[in-house]
């Protein structure tokens, strides 16, 4: 079934605007978005004592029941002075609780930052795991922000050894933006493209990396008429060459007649650095147009733990 808002009294009108002070009710085909209830509690602190759900998260260990109360109470007060925060997520046809998602700004100190953003996230009991439903729950909270909060930033924070979330946020649009250190674990930072200013929707989004000449702004102004916004990243276990280009086209767009070109190394530690950008499947076909038969596309997972596409030695 596809997602619905159902208006509850937690929404009031302020200058022709609707501002949430606890969260609305959303539906999925297997979940209800609800307001966290004073009785969720005791289940919400089992979830947080698994292994499986605090592995990724601080210290990896279980989270002391208080530290996990003030972590609760804090999802039901933000709503009250952001407008957003988190739901608690029920499964349809058991009524249990599995587990929490939302969006959250914890002013965090972080270089870049994401203060002011709304820093999405979502936590889900092991027995809920692998089922597909961190993604449904979390479409249908950015259905709900791009209707609800359209002026803000939504980013996250995962740490990038944690493979399934990572490949969550690929799956949603997300793009990482920078990596940094955060109480002693690395990070990396990750935006949402949204709709509207030159940017995509989420299944328009596609991350393609670039070693090469597709950073050049005058290869990207011929190619996609638009100069595209990238972030740094890299291909662990890439060496690179160089590849003469006779193209007549091609050298007129970048001006260089020796071109990078990568190909597999089995040499520990070698790794090819460039940028992810975000583009529409067009212009993707545009760069297939601009690369010549000497390169393909694959698609990796980066450094940051993103998929991306990438032209490789044929």
């Amino acid at each position: 079934m596809p997602n619905r808002f159902i208006v509850t009294s937690s929404e009031r009108l302020y200058s022709g605007c609707m501002q949430y002070t606890a969260a609305p009710l959303l539906e999925t085909s297997r979940l209800k978005l609800r307001a966290f209830r004073p009785d969720d509690f005791e289940v919400y602190a089992a979830i947080w004592t698994e292994p499986a759900v605090t592995r990724f998260i601080g210290s990896g260990d279980p989270m002391p029941r208080e530290v996990t109360w003030s972590r609760f109470l804090r999802h039901v007060g933000m709503w009250r002075y952001l407008g957003f925060g988190y739901f608690a997520l029920e499964d349809k046809t058991s009524g249990r609780l599995i587990g929490a998602a939302g969006f959250q700004d914890l002013h965090r100190d972080l270089t870049p930052s994401i203060e002011g953003t709304m820093e999405a996230g979502w936590v889900l009991g092991g027995a809920a795991q692998g089922k597909g439903l961190a993604e449904e729950a979390m479409r249908a909270l950015l259905a709900w922000a791009d209707a609800a909060h359209a002026d803000k930033r939504v980013t996250c924070i995962i740490r990038p050894d944690h493979a399934a979330s990572i490949h969550v946020t690929g799956k949603l649009g997300f793009v990482a933006f920078g990596r940094c250190d955060y109480f002693g674990h690395e990070v990396v930072l990750f935006e949402r493209c949204r709709d509207g200013g030159g940017s995509m929707t989420d299944a328009a989004t596609i991350n393609l990396f670039s070693y090469g000449t597709l950073q050049l702004e005058s290869v990207q102004l011929s190619s996609f008429g638009r100069l595209l916004d990238g972030c740094d990243d890299a291909m662990p276990g890439w060496r690179k060459d160089w590849l003469e280009i006779t193209d007549p086209d091609v050298l007129q767009a970048s001006g260089e007649r020796f071109h990078p070109v990568v190909s597999p190394s089995d040499k520990s530690g070698d790794e090819v650095a460039g940028k992810v950008f975000r583009v529409t499947p067009s212009e993707l076909e545009a760069a297939d147009r601009y690369e010549v038969a000497d390169y393909k596309r694959i698609e990796v997972v980066l450094k940051s733990g993103i998929g991306a596409w990438v032209y490789v030695k044929a």
